[in-house]
């Protein structure tokens, strides 16, 4: 199965950074698995933006980072992971530039995708929502069935099976709490570490706190796990819900904001 995700990258804060990240050397076979399309690797920050220079379309909004990544059960070789990659970006943004890159570097093969906000052809500005993401993810899992490979179901489709799917998937990928967080800012998430651990991902209204998930979840089982120790996983009784509320003023003092750190 693929699942796909895509983060907006605001202007002049973060797009170089995710340039950088998704070539680096280590993590796509000393830059074999890079491949561009209406860019370059090495001007692509400027090109984009010379491009919205160009648009009528205004906005804080410079590229989208998007992420399919494959299960381990698919088999897939990285070459077939670029493959999809680049259909993918045929059938949803055709006339969009973009750089692509898959990753070897963990157990599940994944490709990231930065794609410019606007169009080359009339200069429009791609729209990123719901919407556009659900269609995204339809034609991700028609090109998983004509590929041969499984499709998400439902159960993945709420945001508590989301994160709690997320958190085990990079658990296993990283080498250190720190990496770990770094890595669920990659897909997406703002997180929060007050008194709690707390996630809230591109959908989500509100922050989840991970310990509600289990046992497993909270801080202290997550540094455990990524350190090779066993938890079992076990629901946590919820006496009243008001503890997974947020104030505006609390979510304004958010530690981490909606970005990509290396």
């Amino acid at each position: 199965m693929a699942y796909t995700k895509i983060i907006p990258i605001k202007e002049n804060t973060h797009l170089q950074t995710a340039i950088d990240y998704i070539q680096a050397p280590e993590k796509t076979e000393n830059n074999i698995l890079i491949s561009t399309y209406m860019c370059t690797t090495t001007l692509a920050a400027t090109e984009f933006k010379a491009m919205a220079n160009e648009s009528k379309n205004k906005g804080n909004i410079l590229a989208h980072h998007i992420i399919q990544a494959f299960a381990d059960d698919d088999k897939i070789t990285p070459e077939k992971a670029m493959q999809i990659g680049k259909e993918l970006m045929l059938r949803m943004y055709p006339n969009h530039q973009y750089i692509i890159a898959v990753h070897t570097d963990t157990e599940n093969i994944h490709t990231h995708i930065l794609c410019n906000a606007y169009n080359f052809e009339n200069h429009k500005k791609l729209v990123s929502d719901r919407k556009s993401l659900r269609e995204m993810r339809n034609i991700s899992d028609d090109l998983c069935r004509e590929n041969g490979l499984f499709v998400i179901t439902e159960k993945f489709s709420s945001h508590r099976h989301k994160l709690m799917r997320d958190i085990d998937q990079e658990i296993k990928n990283s080498s250190s709490f720190e990496d770990f967080l770094s890595r669920m800012q990659l897909n997406g998430y703002k997180i929060k570490m007050q008194k709690y651990l707390s996630f809230k991902g591109i959908d989500d209204e509100r922050f989840m706190r991970t310990d509600t998930l289990g046992k497993a979840y909270t801080e202290k089982s997550i540094r455990k796990r990524i350190d090779g120790i066993v938890v079992k996983n076990a629901p946590k009784r919820i006496y009243d819900n008001k503890f997974i509320r947020t104030s505006n003023k609390k979510r304004l003092k958010s530690m981490i904001d909606d970005v990509m750190n290396e």
